[in-house]
């Protein structure tokens, strides 16, 4: 075992062995230092004990924990606002019912037409189609719905990879560097 002499005049620390015991060295400051008996060693602080204080109080490389942790957590917060929009929005998404039933008065209409009517009405209808095609409100509502459903998904999913990542940053040993 070693232990620590300390010169007197710069405080710097010497390792010196049992076997050293009675003989003298020079320090770096070049005062002449006398390393003491077994017995003065023993007084003396071992360098076992020095350095397992030092290794203590020296912080270790937690980086790259601390930046998986900063990453889980910032998923779960953008998780829950992804998340938050598309529930919020998907809440206030109404898709009417289907339609079943048609209009009594049109239906009459088209069941009194005479054989000439009813061609000419098709004819005009093929030949000038229906208008501009507008999408039914009811495939409109079912569409958005769809989108902002994924956005709630991908939130949550989203939050839990960022709980997983925050947990296992947590449950991960620390490093003894």
């Amino acid at each position: 075992m070693k232990y620590l002499l300390p010169c007197s005049q710069c405080d710097r620390q010497h390792e010196v062995d049992p076997t050293q015991a009675g003989e003298r060295i020079v320090c770096g400051c070049g005062q002449e230092l006398e390393i003491p008996s077994l017995r003065g060693l023993r007084a003396l602080k071992p360098v076992s004990l020095v350095s397992a204080s030092r290794g203590a109080a020296r912080p270790s490389n937690e980086l790259p924990r601390r930046l998986i942790l900063v990453a889980g957590m910032l998923l779960i917060a953008g998780g829950l606002v992804a998340g938050a929009y598309g529930g919020l929005v998907l809440t206030q998404i109404r898709v009417p019912d289907r339609l079943t039933t048609s209009d009594p008065e049109a239906d009459a209409a088209i069941d009194e037409l005479d054989p000439a009517g009813a061609f000419r009405m098709w004819t005009d209808f093929r030949d000038q189609g229906p208008g501009p095609y507008q999408v039914p409100y009811r495939f409109m509502a079912q569409s958005a719905k769809g989108h902002f459903t994924r956005w709630l998904l991908g939130g949550l999913i989203t939050v839990g990879l960022g709980g997983l990542l925050t947990a296992g940053a947590l449950l991960k040993p620390r490093s003894s560097n």
